[in-house]
């Protein structure tokens, strides 16, 4: 089985391909090479959050708040989701970055 990441001399040339455009050198531990989205998510990813199916699949921002910590340096939020196909709403979308912007205060992001 491959390393998860992707092997190391494909990780490195694309880690030197990347960095001419760059004005610093990536590395091959910067780079992670999946095969699709859903991959790189749970390669990128240790934490998932819930979605409500009552309310649409909406994220669970209450959720989201719990699991967050010092640590937390983003949050993945796709949108039309998948396999369910909902598409949030303006004031959703509004909520979810409200939600991001407090976090990143009190992480001292």
């Amino acid at each position: 089985m491959p390393p998860t990441g992707g092997i190391f001399p494909a990780r490195k040339a694309i880690a030197e391909y990347l960095s001419n455009d760059l004005h610093y050198q990536l590395s091959p531990e910067d780079i992670y090479v999946t095969v699709g989205c859903k991959h790189a998510m749970e390669v990128t990813n240790s934490d998932f959050f819930d979605l409500l199916p009552e309310r649409g699949w909406e994220v669970d921002l209450d959720a989201v708040e719990a699991i967050a910590d010092e640590n937390t340096i983003a949050m993945v939020i796709i949108n039309p989701g998948n396999p369910c196909g909902s598409v949030y709403t303006y004031e959703h979308l509004s909520k979810i970055a409200e939600t991001a912007r407090k976090l990143g205060h009190s992480c001292g992001c």
